[in-house]
């Protein structure tokens, strides 16, 4: 099969797995994939094949020589060499991190992402801190530090609302999000719809220094209508004057960039803060967001 799809794309160009149509009468979804794709995929994380470039939701394959022509493997640095640069990145990404939270960031190895973390703080190229509330070591990045102590010493007022998307390293992993913001998430798409609670496509709402709560929303783009199906505040958290003017400005914001002027919500908890947000949203706000 992998032959088949090399020649195919060596013949006719670029492809899509859409481009193959499924011969064994099954109806595919999100990790049944058809043989093609299955085949397209591994050539791709062997090096044979590379992402040209996405065609709306769709991954558009073509031969790595033709992507990149000039490449040549000895070209590549170290491996060594790649990890700890993906580690510095990933605590300066980070603000702080425990040994345990680095390697969720690139996808890295997770034993030598920790040893790695710990030879770049003997060589000084991370710094050891403590964090309370923390027994491990935590690192963090040296250029982080001046932001560190402003923080520290409240020189740095968080005054923004906005919404995350479920791929945001803020709570994209799990425990991270858990342990600074007590806030449990995890993206339902994948999820049966029976089995889902609180929506498909949920973002969590970040206002000021708090994960807040999270809705599912939905452009109708024909119809102009930004949809919030389903909005939920934490249970500990007020729904104050400042929030829903801070949560409406941005939800403006976001229904104008989809070109959905019309914010609808239609379910909210706590009860009654569904028109609030709802008026505030549709109302054109006075600052930025």
């Amino acid at each position: 099969m992998a032959d088949h799809v090399l020649q195919v794309i060596r013949e006719r160009g670029p492809v899509r797995s859409a481009d193959f149509v499924r011969s064994d009468g099954r109806q595919g979804s999100w990790w049944d994939w058809k043989a093609e794709k299955l085949a397209l995929e591994t050539l791709f994380w062997r090096g044979d094949l590379m992402i040209a470039r996405r065609e709306r939701f769709q991954r558009v394959y073509d031969l790595r020589e033709r992507v990149m022509p000039h490449w040549e493997d000895q070209h590549a640095p170290p491996y060594d060499e790649v990890l700890s640069m993906q580690v510095l990145r990933a605590v300066r990404a980070l603000g702080f991190a425990p040994a345990s939270w680095i390697a969720d960031y690139f996808r890295t190895a997770r034993r030598p992402s920790i040893a790695a973390a710990f030879a770049l703080a003997a060589a000084g190229r991370l710094v050891t801190i403590a964090v309370e509330g923390f027994d491990e070591p935590v690192f963090m990045h040296p250029a982080m530090q001046p932001l560190a102590e402003q923080a520290a010493a409240g020189a740095l007022p968080a005054n923004r609302t906005v919404l995350l998307t479920p791929f945001d390293p803020l709570v994209w992993d799990r425990r991270r999000a858990q342990a600074l913001f007590d806030f449990d998430y995890r993206i339902e798409c994948y999820t049966p719809a029976s089995r889902r609670r609180y929506g498909y496509f949920v973002l969590p709402i970040l206002h000021h220094d708090r994960l807040v709560g999270r809705l599912d929303a939905k452009a109708h783009r024909k119809e102009g209508v930004f949809e919030v199906k389903a909005l939920y505040f934490e249970p500990e958290v007020e729904v104050s004057d400042e929030l829903v003017a801070g949560l409406g400005a941005t939800l403006h914001a976001c229904a104008a960039w989809h070109a959905t002027p019309e914010v609808v919500v239609r379910f909210a908890e706590p009860a009654g803060a569904a028109g609030l947000i709802m008026a505030a949203s549709n109302k054109t706000p006075t600052s930025g967001v």
